[in-house]
């Protein structure tokens, strides 16, 4: 593998994902006026909610496309180390250099670990939203006394469900979006 290799990868598999990124507006509307129709004015928190994760997203991505674009370069940077070693095999050998650069490798690693933690770390935002959009839903309704028959809760939790998929493809949209741009400003 070489940077081509992996840029490659990420600029394709961006143009995979290109129409997710405006058909998950639609369908995050599409399915608030579904819930609307269903339960009424218990819409109101759900709809707070999704649009307080919405505006959320931009701070997030700006960290997470720092968190990417770091993780990408210590990615590369132990691929360029990895490839030395190997290439160097004999004269790593002759010289007994095989601690030093193992010793090169993990520190490399470690850096590369602690990058794609904090890159996980910001996708728990996003997988935590649909989560606490239904709560509220469910504790308005409890509120505003909305009577919850077999019809609106399922199709409620159906409509959720359609909801939750748009909400949680978020992340991935975005982090595609960013390494992508990483990726053609590596090119």
């Amino acid at each position: 593998m070489n940077y081509a290799t992996v840029d490659a990868h990420k600029i394709s598999e961006f143009s995979y994902w290109f129409h997710q990124i405006w058909t998950t507006g639609l369908q995050i509307v599409i399915a608030l006026i579904i819930i609307y129709n269903t339960i009424g004015l218990a819409t109101f928190p759900a709809l707070f909610l999704v649009a307080l994760s919405m505006l959320g997203n931009s701070p997030v991505a700006k960290l997470q496309h720092k968190y990417l674009t770091e993780l990408m370069l210590a990615q590369d940077r132990m691929l360029k180390a990895i490839a030395e070693a190997l290439t160097n095999m004999k004269v790593l050998k002759l010289y007994c250099w095989e601690n030093h650069f193992k010793n090169v490798i993990q520190r490399l690693r470690q850096e590369e670990f602690n990058w794609l933690s904090l890159v996980q770390a910001q996708k728990g935002y996003y997988w935590s939203s649909p989560i606490i959009v239904s709560a509220a839903t469910f504790w308005a309704c409890y509120l505003f006394e909305v009577p919850l028959t077999t019809s609106n809760v399922f199709t409620f939790l159906a409509t959720l469900r359609i909801l939750q998929e748009p909400i949680r493809s978020i992340p991935h949209v975005l982090g595609l979006l960013i390494e992508a741009k990483v990726s053609f400003t590596l090119i």
